[in-house]
């Protein structure tokens, strides 16, 4: 059956602080936390690009290059992207320090579950049917359940319930709460007939 959905709203996840390495301080001599420095360090020849990301312990301060371009031909890059990279762009420093991928291929730890966040839209009424649209500029690896239960300022086992009774659903049948929202698309929430939260 066709839905109007007039109670629809939208929430963003945004992150609050970039995500941090885990990995083995040569200096420290243990695993530490190394922060995004927000600066790339870049290498560039007539015959070959090397860019990377740099990282800086938390205590010590020695600093670790993550690598995102490895060798490549400079013909391989536009100039505006070039110069993002030698400008220490913020925003791209901000899509590299989220790019979970790249720091696998590089064999470190990103710290995503230590990342704080904040979720902006409006309430949604629980009374009414309608749809909630989750957003998340970066992919920070967090649950629905986890989301639902911080904006909606309710436990998760009220969301499993909620969820369980059919007045929370998503696209498919079953997972739902243990779904992360990617930053490649949105993730809807349907609410159905609703009663008191209890």
């Amino acid at each position: 059956m066709h839905m109007s959905y007039l109670n629809t709203v939208t929430w963003t996840i945004e992150p609050l602080a970039l995500p941090t390495v885990i990995k083995t301080c040569s200096k420290c001599g243990h695993k530490a936390t190394f922060v995004n420095t927000e600066k790339f360090r870049v290498n560039a020849n007539k015959m070959s690009l090397d860019i990377w990301l740099i990282y800086c312990c938390e205590k010590c301060k020695s600093t670790y290059n993550l690598t995102v371009h490895e060798r490549i031909s400079p013909q391989e890059m536009p100039l505006t992207m070039l110069e993002r990279f030698m400008g220490n762009d913020l925003q791209l420093a901000r899509e590299v320090g989220f790019d979970s991928i790249l720091h696998q291929k590089n064999k470190v730890h990103l710290d995503l579950a230590s990342v704080p966040f904040d979720i902006t839209g409006e309430m949604v009424n629980l009374d009414a049917p309608g749809m909630i649209e989750l957003k998340c500029p970066f992919n920070l690896g967090q649950r629905v359940d986890k989301i639902l239960s911080k904006k909606l300022n309710v436990s998760r086992s009220v969301i499993k319930r909620l969820h369980e009774s059919g007045k929370l659903t998503g696209p498919k049948a079953k997972g739902l709460l243990n779904e992360k929202v990617k930053s490649d698309r949105s993730l809807r929430i349907s609410i159905n007939t609703m009663k008191a939260i209890g």
